[in-house]
């Protein structure tokens, strides 16, 4: 920052102050509430300042005589109630309309010395027994920061607001302010609780992006404590938030929590206590497991999937139960410490404490800058000492050898679907992080198109296990395939994401805008349609994928994809490389309105298996991603001379078909494993051979002590075809069916895996 625009800053705030004329009511009030209001895109494409402060002038039920609420705007490119953008606007809320109090000339709001001017100006002017502060825009974690400014293209660091907190004239009289709320994502962290822990009580902020913030808490703070409030406040944004997840299909984990910033100090001493004991455990040795450990902790803000949109954060708490064998004690006295810290949380997963932290992983093409913000945040140094040895190992040389990763198939005997093997050496073995199957379509000119991933790979005893299910994901209409096969991601959850750029026309409530995006899709098991829900926008300011724009795909108007086909490329070893990084040898780019006459969904058999190579992507435990070598994918899973097609999604398993002539006609047997969470009787229907429907079913039960199965157990399954229903019939070649599982004590079934039998038994 130049000397110059500060004071052109300084300059521009004292003749806007000069502006104002406050038009409040007399005397001291109970409660005065500060919204510091940095409309950025939020407000310029989506009207979302608009809508938080119509929210708050109409459904708050605030007391006026009791409460004030005021607020600056400025930091968009437009504001939809036709306020100047070139100007700093002042308004009084919590009428039936905003009250323009004064304007001034353009300052950013992301300077600190902005946000001091308007708590001082504030203070003065609307005194009361309590003040809260909310800040208003997006949010992008520790590292990131908040409120980045459309006129200065600048962000509000978390350094940045404990300067602006710090020159207050409360802080400087000794006072603080009740709390401080933000209405942004990702802000609930421990490090910006310790920046802001001595100038406030309290603090109300999310752990993951969030869709908006409650407001009815205004209602109560004529009458109710501060701390009774602010839970309100913590219940209601969490309901707004899962609203909004359900509604898009999103996976995040939803927490919303109110910190008792006067205990972050005993957290951060915990903190040294716990990370002076762990970090000497840490080595090149012990890194894998210490990684699993990272890997397996409640995670934020994890944009695709993980990798350079990721903002790597994670809750301290589920952190520290992971990490807790190597200093118990210490573990113990941490958890203690953040329960207190963190009085009232709302999660949607229990492992989660309240507060997060940085810890690099995922996003290593940012550690390096971002340690380099981290250390000047003055957080515990046993901690900064940690993750520095952690981002060195993280970064550094690989710790094992990959090369000679050779794709095979297993012993035909294993189960009856297409499965890929990878036995990993020793050494490889134990640096293993996780993994995927891929498989990839060659086409004529020898390069390559994506087609299929699955994350349901196994590793036991050093050796990968992957399915290939057979499918790819298309967009479709009347049942014809319109688009090429779309290059889909998973992420930790197993949801499908899909990378787009989406379109959205001007309305009279939004602003037109195109963007990258990333599409999340919620499959049917049993259709095997995908149904597009909420849609993250890539937010240029912080480099990641957010949910703070609340679109769903019903706000979309086009979309297009792009499809690549590569060339395969190895790296200086020989050892081939993931295929995103292999060079592109060609584009297509699939476009389409985003209406009701197509759909997304899996289409089985498309390509002829000649023409696909499996390959698993292999991630080792310092992020590395490595391919094993391309491996035709042809029908060589034979049992009993049946080869039996269906992905079992988490429902049911055949270990075993056979298929058996029978006095003229046949025996169908399979071994079922029942692997849902659920007691089961698995009933056989929709029986077709060589495409005649059959008015025959059969019904596997348990083991005689249960009346279905249990989850994990193995039961025979048998059909007798007769005769007479194989008369037309000389040649078995296939049979369909569906096996549909359902409680013991109810008709529906609650899941369906449909099966395809290819056979060749002559009767």
């Amino acid at each position: 920052m130049t000397f110059r625009r500060s004071l052109c800053v300084c300059l521009a705030l004292i003749l806007a102050l000069s502006t104002l004329s406050f038009a409040h009511a007399e005397g001291q009030k109970k409660a005065t509430v500060m919204i510091y209001m940095c409309g950025a895109d939020l407000e310029a494409k989506h009207h979302q300042g608009t809508s938080t402060l119509t929210d708050i002038n109409r459904g708050s039920g605030m007391n006026r005589d009791a409460v004030n609420a005021v607020a600056v705007l400025g930091g968009s490119a437009s504001w939809a109630l036709g306020y100047d953008a070139q100007k700093m606007t002042y308004v009084e809320l919590g009428g039936r309309r905003s009250t323009v109090t004064g304007e001034g000339p353009l300052a950013y709001m992301s300077e600190p010395q902005t946000l001091t001017d308007f708590i001082d100006t504030t203070v003065e002017n609307y005194p009361a027994e309590e003040y809260y502060l909310v800040i208003w825009d997006h949010g992008g974690g520790p590292n990131l920061g908040m409120c980045h400014d459309f006129w200065s293209d600048e962000t509000l660091s978390t350094l940045g607001l404990g300067t602006a907190l710090s020159q207050t004239k409360l802080a400087a009289s000794g006072e603080k302010l009740t709390a401080v709320l933000f209405n942004a994502c990702l802000m609930d962290s421990f490090e910006v609780a310790a920046v802001i822990a001595p100038y406030a009580d309290y603090m109300v902020a999310t752990e993951e992006s969030m869709y908006g913030m409650g407001y009815e808490w205004l209602g109560m703070l004529d009458t109710a404590t501060p701390y009774d409030a602010l839970c309100k406040l913590v219940d209601d944004t969490y309901k707004l938030n899962e609203t909004a997840y359900d509604a898009q299909g999103d996976d995040v984990i939803n927490t919303v929590s109110l910190v008792d910033l006067q205990k972050v100090g005993a957290v951060q001493t915990a903190m040294n206590d716990f990370f002076t004991a762990v970090t000497p455990d840490l080595d090149e040795v012990s890194f894998t497991a210490v990684s699993g450990q990272r890997r397996d902790s409640a995670a934020f803000g994890m944009g695709e999937s993980g990798g350079n949109s990721c903002y790597d954060l994670v809750d301290l708490g589920s952190l520290v139960n992971n990490l807790r064998d190597h200093a118990p004690a210490e573990a113990d006295a941490l958890l203690t410490a953040l329960d207190e810290a963190t009085p009232y949380v709302v999660t949607s997963d229990a492992a989660c404490y309240g507060m997060t932290v940085y810890h690099p992983f995922y996003n290593k093409a940012r550690a390096g800058s971002w340690m380099q913000v981290y250390n000047g945040l003055g957080g515990p140094n046993a901690y900064l000492d940690y993750l520095h040895q952690f981002a060195s190992i993280l970064t550094g040389t690989p710790l094992a050898d990959w090369t000679g990763l050779n794709t095979d198939v297993p012993d035909a005997n294993k189960d009856n679907r297409v499965l890929f093997n990878l036995a990993l050496t020793e050494e490889q073995a134990a640096h293993y992080g996780d993994s995927s199957l891929d498989v990839l379509r060659v086409n004529d000119d020898g390069s390559y198109s994506f087609t299929y991933r699955s994350d349901k790979t196994s590793f036991e005893e050093g050796r990968l296990t992957g399915e290939y299910a057979g499918t790819a994901l298309f967009a479709v209409s009347g049942g014809d395939m319109v688009s090429p096969p779309l290059y889909y991601e998973l992420t930790a959850s197993g949801q499908y994401r899909l990378p787009a750029v989406v379109k959205h026309e001007a309305t009279e409530d939004t602003e037109a805008f195109e963007s990258p995006a990333l599409i999340n899709l919620t499959l049917d098991p049993t259709t095997k349609v995908l149904t597009p829900g909420g849609v993250m926008i890539y937010d240029e300011p912080s480099g990641g994928y957010t949910t703070i724009y609340n679109l769903s795909f019903d706000d979309v108007d086009s979309l297009s994809v792009t499809v690549d086909t590569r060339t395969e490329k190895r790296d200086e070893n020989g050892v081939l490389l993931p295929f995103a990084d292999w060079d592109v040898a060609s584009s297509e780019t699939w476009q389409a309105d985003a209406d009701d006459s197509w759909n997304f969904a899996l289409v089985n058999d498309v390509y002829a298996t000649d023409q696909l190579y499996a390959t698993f992507q292999v991630t080792d435990s310092q992020n590395y991603v490595y391919s094993s070598e391309l491996k035709a994918v042809k029908p060589e899973v034979i049992i009993d001379e049946v080869f039996v097609t269906y992905d079992d999604l988490g429902m049911a398993l055949i270990d075993k078909a056979t298929l058996a002539p029978m006095n003229g006609g046949a025996i169908l047997s399979l071994a079922l494993t029942n692997i849902s969470d659920s007691e089961a009787v698995i009933t056989l229907d929709n029986l077709t051979v060589n495409g005649q429907a059959l008015d025959l079913t059969a019904t596997c039960y348990g083991n005689g002590e249960n009346w279905g199965l249990l989850p994990e157990e193995l039961q025979q399954l048998v059909l007798t075809i007769p005769a007479g229903e194989l008369e037309a019939i000389g040649t078995i070649t296939d049979i369909t069916f569906d096996l549909n599982l359902r409680p013991t004590e109810e008709d529906e079934p609650f899941g369906t895996v449909p099966v395809k039998v290819q056979a060749n038994l002559q009767l």
